[in-house]
């Protein structure tokens, strides 16, 4: 199969050189376009990306992986550039794999939380390789310009109706521990829509929720996890631990997205937002004015904590209460 620059991730094409030289003399059958270079010239570094991996029935089909961690444009193109290049059928575009220092991150992770909790409360830097994490959180800056609205909700007594001044960030020495703030910290959590702030707030059927909308009033320069990049194999120094700081920051994600659970206790809660609220300081750190990342209560919706108060403003005359008339809760089944 013939592949054009539209078949691979950006770093693969501008690294094609030698044997891998991309030719004019047969178009690609995906765009139809000129220059290509015959799939099966890029087997030696396919199979140096793939070696970080293993096949295991838990894992994803080997050209989602591709899209996921590396930046293949195409799962269906990225699949038949696996069979073109393991015609002995070792790795199949049907295979299921996972990477091999996926338990290393998960580890990492779980000796993070036991170093915060047991050990070193403000100093755990000996378990994390925080510069490669910076490298990591660089890649996913972004910019979220002045004027843009967000939004604030809470739930509200039947018929008491909020002010605006309630619906800013609690004050300082009186905020309770969160996902990003320490406890006594105060960060303002705000949402992409209304829907995003009714699920957040785990409202349920006939609930009244407030909700308020704020402005930016400077460009924010923020990290963004709603969703993580993934690394470019052709131009990293080390991909094996580049691919593992991105799963770390996925880590970040998937638990800063995560619902408080209404069973737990305080203390178990601020022990489990331990690695949240140190990942997050540290991005803090690093000069950013915030953190987005995804809701697990909107899907598709995405939530902002930002680690100052004065970035935004509130428009008071915006203020919507709202009652829960219905709900659409997805499930899936316990095995």
């Amino acid at each position: 199969m013939q592949l054009c620059e539209k078949c691979l991730p950006s770093d693969w094409w501008g690294a094609l050189e030698g044997d891998e030289s991309p030719t004019t003399s047969l178009p690609c059958l995906s765009h139809g376009e000129h220059p290509t270079v015959k799939s099966s010239s890029l087997a030696s570094r396919l199979e140096e990306l793939l070696s970080m991996y293993r096949a295991t029935l838990e894992g994803d089909p080997v050209g989602d992986v591709l899209v996921r961690d590396w930046g293949f444009p195409d799962a269906n193109i990225a699949s038949t550039l696996v069979a073109d290049c393991f015609p002995d059928r070792r790795i199949e575009p049907s295979t299921k794999v996972d990477l091999l220092t996926s338990n290393e991150a998960l580890d990492m992770w779980q000796t993070l939380k036991d170093e915060l909790r047991t050990r070193n409360r403000f100093f755990a830097t000996r378990v994390l390789d925080l510069e490669l994490i910076r490298d990591a959180i660089e890649n996913q800056e972004n910019v979220i310009k002045s004027g843009q609205k967000l939004y604030r909700g809470r739930l509200a007594l039947p018929g008491v109706r909020r002010r605006a001044k309630e619906m800013a960030a609690p004050p300082a020495g009186k905020a309770a521990a969160g996902r990003a703030n320490p406890d006594g910290i105060s960060y303002l959590y705000l949402g992409d829509s209304k829907d995003t702030c009714i699920g957040e707030v785990r409202a349920s059927i006939a609930d009244e929720v407030a909700i308020a909308e704020f402005k930016t009033i400077a460009d924010l320069h923020i990290v963004d996890l709603s969703f993580v990049d993934g690394v470019q194999f052709c131009t990293a120094d080390s991909p094996s631990r580049s691919i593992l700081a991105v799963h770390l920051l996925r880590k970040l994600s998937y638990e800063l997205s995560l619902p408080v659970r209404r069973s737990s206790g305080y203390v178990d809660q601020q022990y489990s937002y331990l690695p949240t609220q140190f990942l997050c300081e540290y991005i803090k750190s690093l000069g950013y004015h915030g953190v987005r990342y995804p809701s697990a209560l909107n899907p598709g919706g995405t939530n902002l904590v930002l680690f100052e108060h004065d970035l935004t403003r509130i428009n008071n005359r915006t203020m919507r209460h709202y009652r829960v008339s219905a709900l659409s809760p997805k499930t899936e089944l316990v095995p």
